[in-house]
């Protein structure tokens, strides 16, 4: 087990020993994929651990970014996770574009290993003058993949091919397979997702070519040239077995190699294998999903191909008839068991193709390829074996030796790195994290031998302004911090968005009606949900009007803060605070900490503040420590308007996104209210991220609005065993 996890594991209660236990993944459901400006978006995000499915305690903070076609974030929030769930909204402005962008949604842990989750989606601006491109001219891309990586002459031969234009799409084409030899050629067509598959028997001085028709005459693509003298395998599926066969162009080669299978990073599955054999295994000694299996060779050189071992989920396709506008709709979805679940009600044109939480957590992480969730609703055994065999695994494959990122397991953190001007790590200095405003609160901690430190803060009082500064007199130091979000992502495929009169008229219509619900709508008004709550224990505060106010700040400590001494030498002030340590013999002495309106502050700006600004003046006169850090005593004071006096923070501001409210609570309904002739042109009919299913048919009751066409109903949730649930209906309003 890797040192940098038996360190987590000693800090973080309840982390499992298991190492491969420690990834995450998130699902995002969005309450729709194209919204206009104008309109919300909802979402309920998923925290799992990869390895059992269960809902995630391990981080505590969601980082979402949505992101334009470039890659640059147009919006970026937190929201605390709770036992591995949280939800959210995104009011969409109006002075976005039209485009298609990206929502993207990870915890800090996860940058760890270069993962996250993200979704295309549409936004519409009717408003804006725009210029609008064209369809674009689709290019033919073609895959070839072999099964076993080597195409073995003499030998029987699976080979996949998935044709798609630029933006991953599939194309349905025709063609054929050629030999050089003359031989009949094998008939090709793929199929809408740009899948097709044949066989091939080579001799090693054959050759082949693919000719595939194309809009405007034929593609050439030759096939890989066989080999004499290598090795191949191949993997045969029956009702009840895997078989894997290992190919030598030697028939009379039996040197040992090694089948392996793995389920994420796990092996669950080792045995020898004898070349020029075939070696059984049961589909019930594996576990259910996709699956890695590996054959190594007698020199330690392995090749690998996906397999779907069983447990197909049920993902079905409901359809719930016909209603009319203004009515009840009570329907039921079959059994599930108890589970946390999101659902979500709302007209589309066509039946949504992004992935849900099963598909997206079993194959769509971890593999190359981008499928609609229609593929998979659909696929036959041989097509999602296709999929796989043109597939590359995308997962993780191993832990790294060290991270860089902690959990944000209890609090928020902030890290960074505190070097002098040569570029030299700075080791064992204090540094502070402070949070002005209403709630304040503060972190010190001492760098490391890298010189890099970390903070912690509280999610529900960081509300303030964040300032970090190093809290002893050390000249010529810089601080480095690490930013929150990811700095660049791959680059994602961005399907251009265009229009048809058909779509026009529907953006139209839809606007008008969003137009109108906004004049409706009457914001709910609800008081803060954060309690005041003080920055200090234990402290002596002295409210300035209880006195004789002084007309300068050292005056008044001389004259009312008899714990504290004030001293100037060569213009600079020093403060000594009298504490019960020094009083009671104890002469090493440490420096006092200051803090205006819970912000760092030097002493020369907090002797010119003017005492009439000052509201109460808060003491700790005993030795304080933070870690390796220790004070004499805090001298704490608050102004009236909290505003600092006009003073400037002492140290370095630090942009922290702040945490949305989160939205777990709030649902979305269309109300049918008999006396109240409010128009209902909602397309959202029902939105509720919270949903706890006790087990049994799942109950729904919602209402239709005046918005006519087909609804989509969509339930996405993880089981109390882990397991992710999808499931999906439609209806028609008239």
């Amino acid at each position: 087990m890797k040192k940098c996890i038996i360190i987590l594991l000693i800090l973080i209660p309840g982390l499992s020993l298991a190492q491969s236990n420690i990834r995450e993944i998130v699902f995002t459901h969005l309450s729709s994929t194209e919204l206009l400006v104008g309109e919300t978006l909802h979402f309920k995000s998923y925290l799992q651990s990869e390895q059992t499915g269960k809902l995630s305690e391990l981080s505590r903070i969601l980082y979402v970014e949505i992101l334009n076609a470039s890659g640059s974030p147009v919006h970026q929030t937190k929201l605390e996770i709770n036992s591995g769930q949280c939800a959210g909204s995104f009011f969409v402005p109006t002075d976005l574009e039209t485009g298609n962008y990206q929502f993207v949604a990870y915890t800090r842990w996860m940058k760890n290993f270069d993962e996250f989750f993200h979704e295309s989606l549409t936004i519409i601006n009717p408003y804006i003058n725009q210029k609008f491109q064209q369809a674009p001219v689709l290019e033919m891309n073609v895959q070839i993949a072999v099964e076993g990586e080597r195409l073995l002459s003499n030998a029987k031969n699976k080979i996949v091919i998935r044709v798609t234009d630029q933006f991953q799409r599939g194309i349905s084409t025709k063609g054929k397979v050629v030999s050089n030899k003359e031989r009949e050629s094998i008939e090709v067509a793929t199929d809408e997702f740009g899948f097709s598959s044949f066989y091939i028997t080579p001799d090693f001085d054959e050759s082949y070519q693919l000719i595939l028709e194309k809009d405007h005459g034929f593609e050439f693509i030759d096939l890989p040239k066989p080999c004499k003298d290598c090795i191949q395998f191949r993997v045969i599926q029956t009702a009840d077995l895997w078989v894997v066969k290992s190919i030598s162009s030697n028939p009379e080669d039996f040197t040992q190699g090694q089948v392996e299978v793995f389920k994420n990073q796990e092996s669950v599955f080792s045995s020898p294998i004898v070349l020029n054999s075939a070696l059984s295994i049961h589909k019930n000694d594996l576990p259910n999903g996709l699956l890695r299996l590996v054959y190594i060779d007698d020199e330690g050189k392995g090749r690998e191909r996906l397999i779907w071992n069983k447990g197909a989920q049920p993902d079905e396709n409901q359809s719930f008839g016909i209603y009319k506008t203004k009515s009840t709709v009570v329907e039921e979805f079959s059994a599930l068991p108890a589970a946390n679940l999101s659902i979500s009600v709302e007209q589309v044109d066509t039946r949504r193709e992004a992935l849900g939480i099963f598909w997206y957590r079993e194959v769509g992480s971890k593999i190359d390829q981008s499928l609609p969730h229609s593929f998979y609703q659909m696929a036959t055994e041989n097509q999602l074996d296709n999929l796989l065999l043109a597939s590359n695994y995308t997962g993780g494959l191993e832990n790294p030796e060290k991270v860089k990122y902690l959990p944000e397991y209890r609090s928020g953190i902030v890290q960074g790195q505190v070097t002098n001007r040569e570029n030299e790590t700075m080791i064992d200095v204090p540094v502070g994290l402070a949070f002005s405003g209403i709630n304040r609160q503060m972190s010190v901690t001492t760098t490391d031998s890298s010189g890099r430190f970390v903070l912690t803060y509280d999610l529900e009082v960081s509300d303030g302004e964040p300032v970090i500064d190093i809290l002893s007199e050390v000249p010529n130091v810089e601080i480095s911090i690490e930013p929150e979000y990811y700095v660049s992502y791959p680059e994602f495929t961005n399907i251009p968005v265009v229009f048809d009169s058909v779509k026009v008229a529907a953006i139209v219509k839809r606007s008008i009606n969003n137009q109108i619900m906004n004049a409706y709508y009457v914001e709910e008004t609800e008081g803060s949900t954060k309690a005041y709550r003080p920055q200090f224990d234990q402290v002596k505060s002295y409210k300035l009007d209880d006195f004789t106010r002084f007309n300068t700040m050292r005056d008044t400590f001389i004259e009312l803060i008899v714990e504290v001494g004030v001293s100037k030498n060569e213009e600079k002030y020093e403060f000594k605070m009298r504490s019960k340590e020094l009083v009671n013999g104890f002469y090493e002495e440490y420096p006092t900490l200051l803090l205006l309106d819970g912000a760092f502050v030097s002493s020369e700006d907090l002797m010119n503040l003017s005492p009439y600004l000052v509201d109460r003046i808060d003491v700790i006169n005993h030795k304080y420590y933070f870690g390796k850090s220790i004070f004499d005593g805090i001298l704490s004071v608050h102004t009236v308007a909290k505003d600092k006096g006009g003073i400037a923070s002492k140290g370095i501001n630090i942009d922290l996104v702040p945490v949305q409210i989160n939205d777990k609570s709030v649902t979305v309904q269309v109300t049918q209210e008999v006396n109240l002739k409010i128009p209902t042109y909602q397309d959202l009919l029902y939105w509720d991220p919270a949903v706890y299913h006790t087990g049994g048919p799942l109950q729904l009751d919602f209402s239709t609005s005046d918005v006519k066409g087909m609804f989509e109903i969509r339930v996405e949730g993880i089981s109390i065993d882990g397991n992710a649930l999808s499931q999906r209906a439609y209806f028609t309003v008239e």
